[in-house]
Formats: C-alpha cells, structure tokens, sequence
C-alpha cells in the first residue's frame, strides 16, 4: 500500500514539474518597446507651409495605432514619436502597450482603442478611416505594410492613402480675407471624402467595400487668410483618389456668403501626392 501511495505521490510531483516548465515557457514572452518607421516618397505632409513650401517630417509627440495582423479581438497599440531618437515609443504601461516579438503588426496614423481590425473579403486585414470635412492635411491617412516584431530593429514603411490638392487664389479686391475653401465633384458617386477601408496590403485602399462617401470637402481656418491681389496664397485640400470630371471650387471670405466657381474641368487625384491646379481669384 504504501509503494502504491509513493507511486501516486510521485506521479503528481512530477506532473507539477511538467505545469511548472510550461508555465516558465508560457511566460518567457520577448516585447518590442520601440519601432522606426520609413515615410513612402518624400516624407508626411504637414499643415505647417511657408513661403519655401510644405514641411515634410514627423513631429515630437505625434502618435500611431500598432494593430496585431488579422487579430480582430485585439485593440490597438499607441506609441508615439520621440524626435531625440527618431523612434515611436510604446504609450502602454508594462508589457500590454509593447509588440510580442515574433508577431506580425501594421500600424495607421488614424484610430483608437475602441476599434477594431476586420477581415476583408481578400482575407486581409482591414480598418475603417475618415476623411473629414473641413480639417487640415495632417489627418491624412496613412498605413503600413505588416511588419514583424524583431529583436534587432523593428522598422516599416507609412505609406499615404488620400491626395492633396492645392488651389492657388487672390483676392479681387484688397483687404480680403479668407475663411474657407472646398472642391466639390459635380459628379454622382465620385468621392471627394468620408469613410472607407484601408489595408496594409497594397494598394492599400477598399473603395469598394464601403458605401459612405460625400462630393464636398473644404478647409476652414481657424485664423482667416489675409490674400492678396497681386500674389497668389496655396490652399491645400486634402482629397480622395480618383479622378473626377467636373470640379467646382466653393469658398466664403470674411463678411460674405459662400460663393461657387464652375470650372468645368477635370481633376485627378493620386494617392500620396500634390496636384497643383489652375489659380483663381476670389471675389
């Protein structure tokens, strides 16, 4: 009986060393606190122009969404920009804002923690972005390809969703200022903004998976534009890739009601880059 008992008695200490080695290996998880991220082209567009012409850089402080790959139940990673290193950090407190190594990510300038990644009918994943009315060219989307977790460096590469347009005006009369100006496409199902899926795979867009859009978008300024009658100020407008056959420009100076220029002409916008059209003057 009492071989018996030591047998039993050996049995379960030895199953306990069994559990105790896999929970050693369960928990010898490596993370991933820092990641470097390349910019598609030139660089990111930002809000901040000069008489010399766009910026293009990261800013101190600027954040990204690091999604775990085809993961729908995960929520997303902030880390954000420290220009002393060139790299975005881990914003998460402990291991549960770092990246598992080993494990594929994507990360996106748009997001929060409340959404989540979907699969889309290419078995990708993909998430919901906006292009809204009436905000600057920093809220361009942008997205990465997946990347994997490394020990080493991890890096990407951002790549630009929308395009940007710019629309050099004066004033006809001096002393004007400037309030707002928009694009609106004249044409039914031609998306100048609103919602829709992006995809780290390229080509990185699913217009067709989403049925959201509007032809207006427009930039307000928070400070009126002081213009010009003899030198032209660039609005830049953020803009939804395509190509749309008729344009018109709408805009509203101080003191004014909203005013429509039909120009008739066709613009194409392409992803990630500057389409500079005709000057107009502003009435």
């Amino acid at each position: 009986m009492k071989k018996i008992m030591f047998f039993v008695a050996a049995t379960f200490a030895l199953a306990a060393i069994g559990c105790s080695k896999d929970d050693v290996a369960a928990d010898d998880v490596q993370y991933v606190s820092e990641i470097t991220l390349n910019l598609e082209g030139d660089s990111r567009v930002s809000t901040e122009h000069s008489t010399d012409g766009l910026k293009f850089a990261w800013e101190n402080g600027d954040v990204i969404y690091v999604w775990e790959d085809k993961n729908e139940s995960a929520i997303s990673k902030l880390f954000t920009y420290d220009a002393t290193s060139d790299s975005f950090k881990a914003n998460g407190v402990g291991d549960e804002g770092k990246l598992e190594i080993g494990k594929k990510y994507f990360a996106t300038t748009q997001g929060s923690a409340l959404y989540h990644i979907s699969i889309g009918t290419d078995g990708n994943s993909k998430i919901d972005q906006e292009l809204k009315n009436g905000v600057g060219i920093n809220m361009n989307s942008m997205i990465t390809d997946v990347f994997e977790a490394t020990t080493e460096n991890t890096m990407a590469t951002m790549h630009h969703i929308v395009g940007v347009v710019e629309i050099p005006v004066k004033a006809a009369v001096a002393g004007k200022k400037l309030q707002q100006l928009g694009l609106n496409s004249q044409t039914a199902n031609q998306s100048i903004r609103g919602n829709f899926y992006i995809s780290p795979i390229a080509p990185y867009v699913l217009d067709d998976e989403y049925g959201y859009f509007s032809t207006y978008n427009q930039t307000n300024s928070a400070t009126p534009i002081d213009l010009s009658t003899t030198e032209s100020t660039s609005i830049f407008v953020p803009a939804y890739p395509g190509t749309y056959s008729t344009i018109d420009v709408k805009y509203t100076l101080v003191g004014d009601t909203e005013q429509t220029i039909n120009t008739n002409h066709q613009l194409v916008v392409e992803r990630g880059k500057i389409t500079k059209i005709s000057e107009f003057v502003l009435e």
